[in-house]
């Protein structure tokens, strides 16, 4: 297992290394630079100041030498400086990490249940108008872009039925119930998308080991069907079921 993980890592690193040096170029393609864009917001700069702001982020500099000292950082924990919130990277993101963590939990808190009731009910009623509506939703839940379901979501419950709020943050301890209302569209948004390919993933799984040996012994032995699916097909369906819902981004 541990020279397993070791071979991993060590794969990681090209990886990584790629993915830098593709997202470093990326951000270079656009015209224009940091410094210009901060001029745009601040008509009173002169070209003398852009050219010294410029000279203080280090932009005049090649693009190896900018590109080798973000690497040099990053591996040094240094992320760099948000000149848009006027703090280090770092803290932007400590500031946002528990609330995108607690809107994933929430996420999957929704999603789980609904994929593995799903799943279940599908693959035990295979054909049926159960099954039906099941693939439905997995299709519909798969092809629907996010954005586009949170937007039909703000008009819907925000300007249509004004139950929920459009958009907003409020902390658990200050108003709980502002909270959930807060939370809920995009908890459901995301979701959706954890539940739909993880239904079909789990239904897939589950007429697969339907058709396994020992599923027949145990029903052949007289269990009833909620032992069998709970206790033997459940349970070996949800392993791989598992895994694919630990690679989903939300």
């Amino acid at each position: 297992m541990t020279k397993y993980i070791v071979n991993r890592l060590i794969q990681a690193i090209p990886v990584f290394w790629i993915v830098g040096i593709a997202t470093f170029a990326l951000m270079r393609i656009p015209p224009g630079d940091p410094a210009t864009f901060m001029s745009g917001e601040n008509p009173e700069m002169t070209n003398e100041m852009i050219d010294a702001l410029r000279e203080d982020m280090g932009l005049n500099r090649p693009l190896v030498v900018q590109y080798f000292d973000w690497q040099l950082g990053v591996f040094q924990g240094d992320l760099g400086y948000s000149y848009f919130h006027d703090v280090t990277v770092l803290t932007v993101i400590g500031q946002r990490l528990p609330k995108s963590i607690e809107l994933a939990l929430v996420a999957l808190a929704l999603g789980l249940p609904i994929a593995l009731v799903g799943g279940i009910l599908a693959s035990v009623y295979r054909g049926s108008w159960i099954d039906n509506v099941v693939t439905a939703f997995v299709t519909a839940g798969i092809s629907v872009p996010s954005f586009w379901l949170g937007i039909m979501l703000v008009i819907v419950f925000a300007v249509k039925l004004d139950w929920l709020p459009a958009s907003g943050y409020v902390s658990i301890w200050e108003d709980p119930v502002q909270h959930m209302k807060l939370i809920t569209m995009p908890a459901i948004t995301l979701g959706v998308l954890v539940a739909a390919p993880s239904m079909r993933f789990l239904r897939a799984n589950l007429l697969e080991v339907f058709g396994q040996d020992y599923i027949r012994t145990a029903r052949s032995k007289g269990l009833s069907e909620p032992v069998v699916i709970g206790r033997h097909a459940l349970k070996n369906a949800l392993i791989p079921t598992i895994t694919f819902i630990g690679l989903q981004g939300i």
